[in-house]
């Protein structure tokens, strides 16, 4: 079995956000309606285990719950022999979870904004913190599942096995 490992994808944005980017030698303003993400690298370590641990004691702590009481299932969908989250899953298990989503968010911002999320297809022009601050909280959380499902949620179940 072979795995099919993204180096990169587009994000669409459900709200535009205006960027600068340098036009023709002249600094302007645009409409960013993509964000275009890179998978980590070792240089990401600290942040990816971070946001892994977080991610998976929130799913270990949602399923002791669910033993002890009845939960929303999540959608677990299987693809090539391997079990996948999809995004909307993602995002359930850490809205519903005991999970601060807020510690979460932060985490994950650090870790996009370190030459990860770019606002250009040449990936020429870093998503900083103050462009992720004007991201609608819609797309940070829809964000922060595809960028699981991309990149994390597969190798990190099958780590568990």
């Amino acid at each position: 079995m072979t795995d099919k490992q993204l180096d990169s994808f587009e994000f669409d944005l459900t709200v535009p956000i205006e960027v600068y980017q340098n036009i023709n030698g002249k600094n302007d303003m645009v409409k960013c309606k993509k964000l275009y993400l890179k998978a980590p690298t070792s240089e990401h370590k600290h942040n990816t285990r971070t946001l892994k641990q977080m991610f998976l004691r929130t799913m270990a702590n949602l399923s002791q719950n669910d033993r002890n009481k009845t939960q929303p299932q999540t959608k677990i969908s299987s693809e090539d022999e391997d079990e996948k989250l999809d995004s909307k899953s993602i995002k359930a298990i850490l809205l519903l979870g005991d999970c601060n989503i807020n510690d979460y968010i932060n985490e994950f911002q650090k870790f996009v904004t370190n030459r990860i999320a770019f606002t250009d297809e040449n990936c020429k022009y870093v998503l900083n913190s103050t462009y992720f601050n004007k991201l609608s909280e819609e797309d940070i959380e829809n964000l922060i599942g595809a960028y699981l499902e991309n990149f994390f949620t597969v190798s990190w179940l099958r780590s568990l096995t």
